[in-house]
């Protein structure tokens, strides 16, 4: 975002990009590369980065390490983000949704299991668990306008390979969060995934959620079709 000189701030990029390559001929992408050029040499583990849904919005997606490091590094990475684009005079911002029209921005969470044989038991769990988890992981009132398909999903279930729920499982007893965005206390959240994890562990969960590959939950199964909440009044009152 840069500073418009009347107190507010605008978009750098007003075109879309829809994850094309044209975006890698944008303005902000030299500054997307400086920035990936800083995190790798303050040791930050880049595994990539590209455009997102507009240009002017990016993704850069960050190594698999164990918990604790991993949020510590992401903590840095927002730092060195920030800070890089600062010194261009622009605005860094992971706000959930900063463009009304425009797609929102979220923080997925990837969590994996080195033991997957009670990964059934696990996924349970954090799915009977996901309305509460949502008040730490969509912390302000803003993150709820994500709750919807193809963004943080709107429904409890999970679906393999499938972007349009909340949980993606994309290989053995790895998953992907995606009801969570940047302004989470990530320490937080992550715990909440996985007490809510080890609770179905503890308690033999049954995963009775049905996967819902490459369709919408409430189509497969009607246990799936409990809804997100739709405010952080709703989450916290889960929670």
């Amino acid at each position: 975002m840069q500073d418009s000189g009347q107190g507010d701030f605008l978009p750098l990029s007003s075109h879309t990009g829809h994850y094309s390559v044209a975006g890698l001929r944008e303005s902000p992408f030299r500054y997307v590369e400086e920035t990936v050029k800083n995190l790798r040499a303050s040791g930050v583990s880049v595994q990539g980065f590209h455009i997102e849904g507009y240009q002017g919005q990016y993704e850069i997606f960050l190594a698999p390490l164990p918990l604790m490091q991993a949020i510590d590094e992401l903590v840095t990475a927002h730092d060195i983000i920030k800070g890089t684009l600062a010194s261009h005079g622009l605005t860094a911002t992971m706000f959930p949704k900063p463009i009304p029209d425009r797609s929102g921005s979220g923080a997925h969470i990837h969590i994996s299991m080195t033991d997957s044989s009670q990964q059934d038991s696990f996924l349970a769990g954090v799915l009977q668990q996901l309305p509460a988890v949502c008040a730490l992981g969509l912390p302000y009132d803003y993150s709820y306008t994500r709750v919807q398909e193809l963004e943080a999903g709107n429904t409890v279930c999970w679906g393999t390979e499938n972007r349009g729920v909340p949980i993606r499982k994309i290989e053995n007893a790895h998953w992907e969060i995606r009801c969570a965005d940047a302004t989470a206390n990530m320490y937080l959240a992550v715990a909440a995934i996985i007490v809510a994890g080890l609770l179905g562990i503890q308690n033999k969960e049954i995963l009775h959620w049905q996967d819902v590959s490459g369709e919408k939950c409430a189509d497969r199964s009607a246990d799936a079709a409990e809804p997100l909440p739709e405010n952080l009044d709703q989450a916290l009152k889960k929670l």
